[in-house]
């Protein structure tokens, strides 16, 4: 769970110069300075502008904003991500994939990820993040459930969410490769509680990480 990191993103709405929120997501370490996440937690839909500065925590875990504490932070170097997202926010290409400017991975371990096979079912699921709720806020917590539904480009699961956890791992309890990032609710399918999803592994997806190892 210290491959799963905090982060912090700070927006200019308006384009005047100042900072007018700071908003939480979620990644994780796929190499040792290689984050995959959500790209909605960097480029803001509403607004349509990226983040002005997109700080990533490790191990974090306390009741105040990081952003307000003398907490180390860590920052981008570079990343990677489908165009086709910030042209018409496509959910099945929600992924960004960044280089950071350290090797977090050497120290807090990393993911192995995968493309899911094409079938109906899986066994036990873990999604973990922070969720963006008191008294939940800056602390880590996992939920498992099961991969319900694979379809060609998401990832259904039953595992609980709070607001927030976009950007975490969807990954297998039995060997912790990640098949999907957790980033929506569909409250429309016809199971209890309504199923999460999120974009899974692709093809791109693995040749973006490799390119920025």
């Amino acid at each position: 769970y210290a491959a799963v990191v905090l982060t912090r993103n700070s927006f200019d709405l308006d384009g005047d110069g100042v900072i007018d929120t700071w908003t939480g997501g979620r990644g994780f370490m796929v190499q040792n300075r290689v984050l995959l996440t959500a790209c909605h937690t960097l480029y803001h839909t509403g607004y349509n502008v990226w983040a002005t500065e997109y700080r990533v925590y490790k191990q974090y875990a306390s009741s105040i904003a990081p952003e307000n504490t003398s907490t180390t932070y860590y920052l981008p170097q570079q990343w990677v991500y489908n165009p086709s997202f910030l042209a018409a926010h496509n959910a099945k290409d929600d992924w960004c994939v960044i280089q950071m400017q350290h090797s977090i991975g050497a120290q807090t371990g990393y993911f192995g990820c995968s493309v899911p096979v094409n079938r109906v079912s899986y066994s036990s699921i873990i999604v973990s993040g922070y969720p963006d709720y008191s008294p939940y806020r800056y602390y880590q917590y996992k939920s498992t459930g099961t991969a319900i539904l694979n379809g060609t480009d998401f990832l259904y699961y039953d595992a609980s969410t709070l607001g927030g956890v976009s950007g975490g791992p969807v990954f297998s309890a039995s060997d912790y490769t990640v098949w999907a990032i957790n980033a929506y609710e569909d409250s429309t399918f016809v199971v209890i509680g309504g199923p999460n999803y999120g974009p899974r592994i692709n093809s791109t997806i693995i040749a973006a990480i490799s390119n920025l190892s």
